[in-house]
């Protein structure tokens, strides 16, 4: 699961917020420039972040349910390919419709390739 999104700015705008409090309450510099816009802004980004992470939060049990379901789909599907195979046999045409290599057309390795490959395996 995805580490929740952490805000090193929120993080030091609260601390300079606890300290400028120290110093003086209502500070207000003018031009929008105060404690109480400081405070404003620091609760905005707050909820903003935590909807954020909860977002993700949301997508990544989302991304569970698929890879699950995908998985489940992906069983499903070998198992119904291998029971047309038991029923109809792996060289049918039917084994063929549902999705299969029929056994006739499987492409071998000619006897030189094999032999080459198993000489560079035992080298």
């Amino acid at each position: 699961m995805k580490n929740k999104r952490p805000s090193i700015a929120l993080t030091q705008a609260e601390n300079r917020l606890v300290g400028l409090k120290t110093v003086n309450p209502s500070l207000d510099f003018g031009n929008d420039r105060s404690v109480t816009k400081l405070n404003v802004c620091t609760t905005e980004l707050r909820t903003k972040l935590g909807d954020y992470n909860d977002t993700i939060a949301a997508l990544e049990s989302k991304k569970n349910e698929l890879r699950d379901l995908e998985k489940e789909v992906n069983d499903l599907s070998s198992i119904m390919l291998k029971g047309v195979g038991f029923n109809y046999g792996e060289d049918s045409y039917e084994y063929e419709l549902a999705g299969g290599v029929r056994t006739s057309d499987r492409v071998r390795k000619s006897r030189i390739t094999r032999m080459k490959s198993s000489n560079i395996t035992a080298a």
